[in-house]
């Protein structure tokens, strides 16, 4: 009682100064404030659906018509507004935006209130809201309720300036475990039913709430400053081992970088066997897909990889996003940038060995924000389908972003910042300038104007550099897309050599040209020191070409900034395609596999683009002789002495050798390593194994053989074979396009897992006709069994593959479908005809490259 009785105090102190947004129509007003809520729920797996009652402690500040509340499809059947022992029974109307007005047609004059509500709900299906799935055999019950979920089980004021303390009471069958985001406080008998009452959270929006029930596997984590455990799905516990062993060190290095211990009273992880995405920070109950918690002692290096990332990036969201949460959706990229931005700073110092310093988020940012179809990441959200416009950027582009400011202020600098960001606005809601007020105390120039152009623009600047050290810039285009003039203030470091001497200059580049006169003199010039910087940078040719030259004077992470800046070169048409893959061919030869893997992956773009032209037997040799001396040094087979790197280089190599080289007796070998994984996983590391089941698909794939690998998927208690199967439905033969898609139709894919298997066959199948006819009969069947949140993006999921044909074939599909997919189709559209006019315009420039390089063989 004392417990919750402090956060009750304590948010009443915050509300009264999170300077709250005047209302508008999709908010709900602010003139009614939730102080706190009770929700009790009657549970059972088994069932379709449940009961429930919900208890809001209600502030009315000034008179009004009628209060409101937020729920989609449940079943209210009773509403009591309580004061000083007074009960009126109010009546709900629907209002826009997922609001109901609950009234009985006189004023509810300023004070406080009680509000009680009784309710029934359905489980939902598809991954999202409180939902139902079944796994071996057993039914289970999850949530997920981030970005505006919540209102699915649950009537409440569903946005995440509400925040406050929750208490659950939840009754369900005695075979249960039923665990949610406090300690059990108490356990009562119910006949054959249990009720567990759980302690009061703190201060927390809706989002946050998390439940779980179900006959689970529970193995303790030790080392924790607080209690937590790993539940997992029943027979799975001897699978969590590596999950366990990293997480008390992740948690401690995140306290030290906050100087603030983890903020809640227990940590909990649930494996989910059915899952949206790959994890969700929900206060002290983490929910997590269950490959990347359930794979093992020893999981392959990726494996490991994804692991340590997402723990780090769910636990760091624990302050950031949780502690100190953002006012409104629009400052979502607060949340996932910095989570992002951290994990990888956590990762890389727990585990240096896994190289995540050499990931650099610009590589994957640029591509989507150089769309002209592209939002700013920091724009106006109405609906959950504004706040999906663009998604994916809040992480990336959010994170490059960070990373720039932080090498620009300095490393020590910016924490100190962000350290005096969490102990200023803990337990409360913030917006971006609380940040950049934060950050500016620790910045000799100011974070704030620099932040601002990058978040409230869609794009990035490209800077140019001319032979006498004139920089200017514009915003990046690709080639033909004729966007409008933006500027951006920009802080640059750039390393500049001459002779054996090379030194590194600062500058804060805005409207006006800046003048550096020792490049005039310089043999070359990186205008992005560190590789950290969100622009594009292009030089003088000689200049340029200079800097090619020096490429063994660049750091690891240097190396790779210079091949993520050459592919927005070669989009916007200042390079040509024949310069680009020499590029490649040079970093291929790179002893550092986290490059190579880079380079490997430029090489495979490059390959899957000329497939069916004139040139493909000279790409092919090309693949042969750059990525094949890869396979001589890493073989098939893993080694003891394996680093990291060359285990997580040996799969993808294998793979595009056998796709692009069209080496025979490699698909032989992977064909045979598919048939072997599939009748005993244990046979080849997961990192292989996967690749394996793309070729074995790829070239002997046929509806006999899709049938196998979806009678695995049904029937296999592995998390990590399961994911690589659905991730590996690369069929191109018609009959095991149908198999697959009738299975995705028929719902036998897991809800989150359908959108893979679906890629996965626009991936693999460049004639796409088969496709399309389909899914024309099974449209609906399909879109029945997708989470909703992947519904307005399935556009994006169906890659017309570099193909003006198929690209037209999309168009056609969608054309008719209304306007939920209008912003993923004319990005997927855009992208497609970048893609196309690429692949003309560089054939020429390709085919000389591959000329000469033949000969020079």
């Amino acid at each position: 009682m004392k417990f919750a009785l402090k956060w009750l105090l304590l948010l009443a102190s915050l509300t009264a100064t999170l300077g709250i947004a005047d209302n508008v129509d999709y908010r709900v007003s602010k003139q009614q404030r939730v102080r706190a809520q009770m929700l009790a729920l009657r549970l059972d797996p088994a069932a379709t659906g449940y009961t429930g009652e919900t208890v809001l402690d209600i502030t009315v500040t000034s008179a009004l018509g009628h209060l409101t509340l937020h729920w989609v499809d449940l079943n209210i059947s009773r509403i009591e507004l309580i004061q000083d022992d007074q009960i009126r029974i109010l009546t709900a109307q629907q209002a826009g935006w997922d609001m109901h007005h609950l009234a009985d047609g006189n004023d509810i004059v300023a004070g406080e209130y009680r509000l009680r509500i009784e309710f029934a709900g359905e489980y939902s299906t598809d991954a999202l809201g409180l939902y139902k799935t079944t796994e071996q055999g057993e039914d289970y019950l999850f949530t997920q309720f981030e970005m505006t979920l919540a209102r699915r089980m649950v009537p409440s004021v569903d946005e995440p300036d509400t925040k406050i303390p929750w208490t659950a009471h939840i009754a369900a069958p005695k075979a249960m475990t039923v665990v949610a985001n406090t300690p059990l406080e108490r356990v009562t008998e119910e006949g054959e039913w249990r009720r567990y009452e759980f302690a009061t959270t703190p201060p927390m929006p809706s989002y946050l709430l998390a439940l779980a029930v179900g006959n689970f596997d529970v193995t303790p984590i030790a080392g924790l400053p607080v209690p937590g455990a790993i539940y997992s799905p029943k027979g799975s516990a001897s699978s969590v081992g590596f999950s366990a062993e990293v997480t008390p060190s992740i948690l401690q290095a995140l306290e030290s970088y906050f100087d603030l211990p983890y903020p809640y009273r227990k940590l909990d992880f649930v494996a989910v066997p059915n899952f949206t995405f790959g994890a969700m920070e929900n206060v002290g109950l983490i929910t997590y897909r269950a490959e990347l918690l359930l794979n093992g002692d020893n999981p392959d290096p990726n494996s490991a990889l994804s692991t340590v990332n997402v723990i780090a990036h769910e636990l760091a969201h624990q302050w950031y996003g949780n502690l100190v949460t953002m006012a409104w959706w629009d400052d979502l990229w607060l949340n996932e940038a910095f989570a992002s931005w951290m994990a990888y700073k956590i990762t890389d110092h727990l585990h240096p060995d896994y190289m995540a310093s050499l990931y650099l988020p610009q590589g994957s940012a640029f591509g989507a924000d150089a769309l002209a179809a592209t939002s700013p990441i920091r724009k106006e959200v109405k609906t959950e389908e504004d706040v999906l416009n663009g998604l994916g950027l809040n992480y990336t582009k959010g994170h490059g972003i960070l990373n720039m400011l932080e090498r620009a202020m300095g490393a020590k600098a910016f924490r100190a910042g962000i350290r005096d960001y969490m102990k200023q606005h803990s337990w409360s809601n913030t917006q971006a300038g609380d940040l950049w007020a934060a950050l500016d105390k620790h910045a000799d120039f100011s974070v704030c104007e620099v932040a601002e152009t990058f978040l409230n623009q869609a794009g990035f600047p490209l800077i140019h550099i001319n032979a006498d050290g004139l920089l200017t810039q514009r915003r990046y285009e690709n080639l033909g897309a004729n966007l409008g003039a933006q500027t951006w203030r920009i802080p640059m470091r750039l390393r500049i050599g001459t002779g054996d001497d090379v030194i590194q200059q600062s500058r804060t580049l805005a409207d006006d040209p800046v003048q550096i006169d020792a490049i005039a003199k310089a043999d070359w010039v990186l205008p992005a020191a560190g590789g950290d910087g969100y622009y594009v940078w292009s030089l003088e040719p000689q200049v340029y070409r200079a800097l090619l030259k020096q490429l063994s004077s660049l750091s690891e992470r240097e190396k790779l900034a210079v091949l993520i800046n050459g592919e927005r070169l070669l989009a916007a048409g200042a390079v040509d395609m024949g310069q680009h893959m020499a590029l490649l061919t040079t970093l291929m030869a790179e002893r550092n596999e986290e490059i190579a893997r880079r380079a490997l992956e430029g090489i495979r773009e490059v390959g899957e683009m000329y497939r069916g032209t004139h040139i493909e037997p000279l790409v092919r040799h090309w693949v042969s002789e750059t990525v094949g001396p890869w396979r001589i040094t890493l073989g098939l087979k893993d080694r003891p002495n394996d680093t990291q790197g060359q285990t997580k280089m040996r799969g993808r190599v294998a793979r595009v050798l056998a796709q692009l080289g069209n080496d025979g007796d490699l698909i032989s070998s992977l064909q045979a390593m598919a048939d072997a994984y599939l009748k005993d996983p244990s046979s080849a590391p997961a990192g292989l194994g996967i690749e394996a089941l793309r070729i074995n698909a790829l070239t002997a794939g046929d509806a006999a053989m899709a049938s196998r690998y979806i009678a695995a998927y049904k029937s296999t208690t592995n998390a990590v074979v399961k994911a690589n199967l659905h991730r590996a439905m690369y069929f191109t033969n018609e009959a095991a396009i149908a198999v697959v898609v009738d299975a995705i139709a028929e719902g036998t894919f897991g809800a989150g897992d359908i959108a893979s298997a679906l890629s996965g066959l626009f991936y693999a199948n460049v004639e796409q006709d088969a496709l399309y006819a389909l899914l024309q009969d099974r449209y609906e069947a399909i879109v029945s069994k997708l989470p909703e949140f992947y519904i307005p993006m399935m556009p994006q999921m169906m890659s017309p593959a570099c193909d003006a044909a198929n690209s037209a074939r999309q168009q056609a599909f969608y054309s008719e479908r209304g306007e939920r997919y209008v912003t993923a189709l004319q990005k997927s559209q855009e992208s497609s005809r970048n893609c196309v006019g690429r692949k003309s315009r560089g054939l020429d420039s390709a085919e000389a490259f591959l000329t000469l390089s033949t000969r020079t063989d």
